[in-house]
């Protein structure tokens, strides 16, 4: 399904994202380049949405705690 982000004015594939909730980690794939493309509310906590092809090297480094 396409959404289209009113935050970022983005359109994007739900089944191709990742979305975190750590806001350490959002930070960090921020800080390293990555494109956001929506921020959304769940439960009272923000979700930032990044592209999972994308975002793949950025977790690998945040997985080996490299950023």
């Amino acid at each position: 399904m396409r959404t289209h982000s009113k935050v970022t004015d983005r359109t994007y594939v739900t089944d191709e994202m990742v979305y975190l909730a750590n806001p350490v980690q959002i930070a960090k794939y921020l800080k390293h380049g990555a494109i956001l493309y929506d921020l959304l509310e769940n439960d009272g906590k923000l979700v930032a949405v990044f592209s999972r092809k994308e975002t793949k090297k950025l977790y690998e480094q945040w997985q080996n705690r490299e950023i």
